[in-house]
């Protein structure tokens, strides 16, 4: 048995799906016992909007470290002529088909004055990114969740 207020203090802790791991439960239904036992818990991103300050604490750190060990940390002159290599962000690249794309040339935003650091006179690159999923989802009450966290209203 859990109380109310050790399972807000979870909900709170860590996302929803990995708690009702522990539990042994899906976290649709963790969300339904939430509910019922009127225990407040994050919006949908919460989780997301969470690590993209992680991402952005780590690249300052990343940035303050090679600063502190004598390198240049800056932002690209306008003149500068660099190009990176194709990054993508999902963890399984869709295949390419070079119909479309013959040269491998990634049309997504990438930074118009990348980020480079100098090791003596060599520039390096400097990029965080994140890895995103390809996800099906419902818009449900003006939100979009997840297929998988669908729960049906129950009709007697």
């Amino acid at each position: 048995m859990i109380t109310r207020e050790d399972l807000y203090e979870l909900v709170w802790s860590a996302p929803m799906i990995k708690i009702a791991e522990k539990f042994d439960v899906s976290g649709s239904y963790l969300a339904r016992v939430c509910t019922a036992l009127r225990v407040p818990r994050p919006e949908r991103g919460y989780w997301a909007k969470l690590a993209v300050g992680k991402a952005l604490e780590f690249a300052n750190d990343l940035f303050n470290a090679l600063e502190s060990a004598g390198h240049r940390v800056v932002i690209a002159t306008p003149d500068a002529q660099f190009w990176r290599e194709r990054v993508d962000e999902k963890e399984v690249p869709p295949k390419k088909d070079p119909r479309h794309d013959p040269y491998g040339y990634d049309r997504r935003w990438s930074p118009y004055r990348p980020t480079v650091t100098y090791v003596d006179s060599v520039a390096f690159g400097l990029a965080v990114i994140e890895m995103t999923e390809s996800v099906e989802m419902r818009y449900v009450n003006g939100k979009y969740i997840r297929e998988s966290e669908y729960v049906p209203p129950f009709r007697p």
